[in-house]
């Protein structure tokens, strides 16, 4: 019988066995097998039978990778971080690059957004007290971040019926707020001295709100606790500041001014300001900035009120703060500084 035709690579022994008890055994082959041989691997071996990709290959590849990293890039939202303009020693107002850089990194965007959107614009020039704080009210009342309930009710107005709100005229008009300012027998605020005190109003918020605290900073305080404590507040649930500055400290036409403050975060606030057809409403301020514009005196930042306006007569009370008037008013020369509302 003819030996088997080994297979490639491995060496076939036959060999046969005969059974002594069968007549006929059938043949029985068994083979031994050696180990199989192979060619010796080498890199030129490998890349004779692998050729190397095409550079047409290696520029698609490329284009993969490309499209790849921006499908990341864009799932992901991966955009540059914008870093702080400095320094911060003027305002920063909403309408530049760098206002809107600070309007993209604030960390506290709800709640100035909100108190954009209760802010209005002062009916007169006198009124910047009154409209900062129906400003505050109207935010506490609607706030995000209080922690308990406040017990505010502002009187229903004809314009906003049947909601509740505050606006620059219902505000004053409560039996608490008529002892801080005459507003049975005339208009306090738009009788000389006009306007409103730093105590004018912090009583009148503590009418509405006498289950919040009502603290008033000036700049005698020192910068770095005056920048601690307004700093401080922010850290307390539903805080509020009205700020009482001089516009000519930002380098702004005008006198003595009241806005609300919001912080924005990264020690950096922002004023929103009542008298919106006089400046970019929103500008940004460093505390440092804050207490500049603080740091002056009020002509008549304590007066006898309410019993020094009706010493006036019916032609003083419609004229200018001159000297006779602030003389009757008992005008004194007073800091401004800020108003903080907050809820322990």
């Amino acid at each position: 019988m003819p030996s088997p035709k080994p297979k490639s690579g491995f060496t076939a022994v036959p060999s046969f066995t005969i059974d002594e008890d069968d007549e006929n055994p059938p043949p029985t082959s068994s083979f031994s097998i050696s180990s199989p041989t192979f060619p010796t691997p080498t890199l030129s071996n490998f890349y004779a039978t692998q050729p190397f990709p095409s550079l047409t290959l290696w520029f698609f590849l490329f284009l993969a990778g490309v499209f790849l990293g921006l499908t990341i890039g864009l799932t992901l939202n991966l955009t540059p971080v914008p870093s702080i303009p400095q320094p911060l020693n003027e305002p920063i107002y909403l309408n530049s690059e760098a206002g809107l850089t600070f309007l993209e990194m604030g960390s506290n965007l709800p709640n100035l957004l909100q108190t954009i959107y209760h802010t209005p614009v002062q009916i007169n020039q006198a009124n910047c007290g009154i409209a900062t704080s129906a400003s505050i009210l109207n935010t506490v009342l609607y706030s995000l971040t209080a922690a308990s309930p406040t017990n505010l009710s502002p009187p229903i107005s004809k314009t906003y019926k049947p909601y509740e709100y505050y606006t620059q005229i219902n505000v004053r008009n409560t039996s608490c707020v008529s002892t801080i300012m005459n507003s049975i027998e005339f208009d306090g605020v738009e009788t000389p001295p006009y306007g409103m005190t730093l105590n004018q109003v912090k009583e009148l918020l503590e009418c509405h709100v006498p289950e919040l605290n009502v603290e008033v900073l000036n700049t005698d305080l020192g910068l770095e606790e005056f920048r601690d404590k307004l700093s401080d507040c922010f850290k307390h649930n539903n805080c509020h500041v009205a700020v009482n500055f001089l516009r000519s400290a930002f380098g702004q036409p005008g006198g003595g001014h009241w806005s609300p403050l919001v912080n924005t975060g990264n020690g950096v606030y922002a004023l929103i300001d009542v008298a919106k057809y006089k400046e970019p409403y929103l500008y940004y301020l460093s505390g440092e900035a804050v207490y500049e514009a603080v740091d002056n005196l009020d002509d008549c930042g304590v007066w006898n009120w309410p019993e020094g306006q009706k010493l006036l007569t019916e032609e003083e009370r419609r004229g200018h703060n001159t000297v006779e008037v602030m003389e009757k008013l008992g005008c004194r020369e007073e800091k401004r500084g800020v108003v903080l509302l907050y809820e322990e």
